[in-house]
């Protein structure tokens, strides 16, 4: 849904059908939104738009790494964003661990 509405705009047309208007700019913006019931999901989460940076996955952190060699990168960094989670929603983060 984020990147949905970064391209366009969502109208209610009734109570029954919605319909999304593409942005002129995004006219080749594809998305498929899929739903077993036929209705979208509720939005029960906030995500900001623009996103706000990272804490430890951050440039300085992604290019230390990078400077290690390729040997193992990918690891490394899949290390960051583990602990990026665990600090932004460390109860979420255990009980899925």
């Amino acid at each position: 849904m984020a990147v949905a509405i970064q391209h366009g705009s969502f109208i209610e047309d009734d109570k029954q059908h919605v319909v999304f208007n593409r942005d002129n700019a995004s006219e080749k913006l594809n998305i498929t939104l899929m739903s077993r019931t036929g209705i979208l999901p509720e939005a029960d989460f906030y995500c900001p738009i623009p996103y706000e940076p990272l804490h430890i996955v951050t440039d300085q952190a992604l290019n230390a790494e990078i400077q290690k060699g390729e040997e193992g990168l990918l690891d490394r960094v899949f290390r960051l964003i583990v602990e990026e989670i665990k600090f932004a929603d460390p109860d979420w983060s255990q009980r899925i661990a």
